[in-house]
């Protein structure tokens, strides 16, 4: 991450993380400089937006619109921010979206911030689904706070990473209180054993640039394969987010007719794993994609994939094929 040791801390996962920051920077700003509020995307992960809603109160978090892609309106953000400029304590917008894969405009969100705000306003992204497949230096992109995950590029589970510039999380402020391991700011005893493997984890997959930008690649190109036969056999067939410039291992879709939860069902009894949006959302409409403009019959015939180094070429044209057939198995006879 090009960082000092001393920024970045460990807990037990990227929910977690996200609570340190919210719960533990909102503390201290109301402490300090007697701010409350907090602006995120209407496209955030539940673990930011669930918890900005409780911690912030009824009319303290103002979630910034996005287009059908996923993208924020940076003239919205702006408008908000100018707005709101003496209340707002902290700003949260994700990296990449986990349900459709949009990435989002850091730089230039965390420039019209600074620009509005000033720097004293610290500015969060969750990171969680694009740390380890891009090379990605909280300090290059502009942000105060980053969160991850060591699951999401093949490091253990339960394993949470956040980076913090110094003096932003006050340790006695955080939700997790006691031992004061991690420099006070989550206790209870580190599990060591998966921090290493999860420094293992992201040293193999961010081994060289050159080896990165081939794996990139390869996974793009069974990702292309995947499109590519479900739209040649299912007529209507909607691409999720911006499939061109959004993560490169991650295919959302929606399927006119289906129903995900039969097709993910069906697959799942063939051995291939995939899912029907985030798996935060049990089973609702997706609220993230309801804000991109989705309706609610799409939404709930929509399809996540998630495709790593390890996938095959062949397993690709298997899981397309087998979701054209599980499709055309479960959707109503007309």
């Amino acid at each position: 991450m090009n960082v000092k040791p001393e920024t970045v801390f460990f807990t037990s996962c990227g929910t977690e993380s996200n609570n340190i920051v919210i719960r533990g920077v909102l503390s201290r700003m109301k402490k300090t400089m007697n701010r409350g509020m907090i602006v995120t995307s209407s496209v955030e992960h539940s673990s930011v937006r669930k918890t900005a809603e409780l911690v912030a109160g009824q009319g303290n978090h103002i979630m910034v619109p996005v287009d059908s892609k996923g993208y924020i309106n940076e003239e919205k953000f702006r408008d908000i921010l100018t707005t709101n400029a003496e209340n707002i304590a902290l700003i949260s917008i994700i990296l990449a979206q986990n349900e459709v894969g949009t990435l989002q405009r850091i730089p230039s969100l965390v420039r019209i911030a600074k620009e509005v705000l000033g720097p004293q306003i610290p500015f969060h992204t969750d990171a969680t689904q694009a740390f380890g497949k891009y090379y990605i230096c909280p300090e290059a992109i502009g942000v105060d706070l980053m969160t991850a995950s060591s699951h999401k590029f093949h490091g253990p589970r339960g394993v949470g990473l956040l980076y913090s510039k110094p003096n932003i999380i006050d340790p006695t402020l955080t939700p997790i209180t006691g031992g004061g391991q991690e420099k006070g700011c989550r206790s209870g005893t580190e599990n060591v054993p998966a921090i290493v493997a999860s420094a293992v984890a992201l040293n193999y997959m961010l081994h060289s640039p050159e080896v990165w930008a081939e794996r990139k690649a390869r996974v793009r190109a069974m990702r292309d394969i995947i499109l590519n036969i479900l739209s040649q056999y299912v007529k209507g067939l909607e691409v999720n987010g911006d499939y061109q410039r959004g993560l490169y291992n991650m295919l959302s879709v929606s399927l006119p007719g289906g129903k995900s939860a039969d097709i993910v069902k069906r697959l799942d009894d063939e051995g291939i794993a995939i899912g029907s949006g985030s798996a935060c959302n049990k089973g609702r409409p997706s609220e993230a994609m309801l804000s991109m403009g989705k309706q609610p019959e799409a939404i709930m015939g929509t399809l996540r994939i998630s495709l790593s180094e390890f996938n095959t070429m062949q397993e690709c044209q298997d899981v397309a094929t087998s979701i054209v057939r599980a499709w055309r198995a479960t959707r109503p006879r007309v």
